[in-house]
């Protein structure tokens, strides 16, 4: 028995809003939906660059190799932007965290890695709450002024 061919995924903007949609034309069915307005400020400029559509599309490639599911893909990989992670595909040079993140990091004395697996356990909502506490707020502005003034130093000695 032939297995049905699953039908690609296409994806509209509607505002800000990413809607992903599947099916044959003029029966497709939304199967999700992704604000952009989610996504930190300091990553903004970088995802309407990239193009926030081609960006979640990006996280399905190699779900078939992977054995897994593509859409789930898309949800973790939004879920990863909106912990301000811009991961493997973020452009050479830039912070790889938010500022927040890092934050909250310093805060709660742990790694990075801790805070952004621990905040994909809460909703949007309720991670936005986080990283806009005040604390977080005062020390991320702080990071972020750092990062603006860092310096660029000569690495061609680790190459050798």
């Amino acid at each position: 028995m032939a297995k049905a061919k699953k039908q690609p995924y296409s994806a509209e903007f509607d505002g800000r809003v990413l809607v992903l949609s599947q099916g044959p034309k003029g029966e497709k069915e939304v199967v999700r939906k992704y604000d952009g307005r989610d996504v930190p400020a300091d990553l903004h400029e970088k995802v309407w660059q990239l193009g926030f559509k081609t960006k979640v599309m990006n996280y399905k490639s190699g779900a078939k190799d992977k054995g897994r599911d593509r859409l789930e893909m898309m949800d973790e990989g939004f879920e990863r932007l909106c912990d301000g992670d811009w991961a493997k595909e973020r452009e050479g040079g830039g912070p790889t965290v938010s500022p927040e993140v890092e934050a909250l990091a310093q805060i709660r004395k742990t790694e990075v890695g801790v805070i952004q697996k621990s905040l994909r356990q809460y909703d949007m909502e309720t991670r936005k709450k986080i990283l806009s506490n005040a604390e977080v707020v005062r020390i991320a502005a702080v990071i972020r002024k750092a990062r603006e003034s860092t310096q660029v130093i000569d690495l061609d000695d680790m190459a050798e």
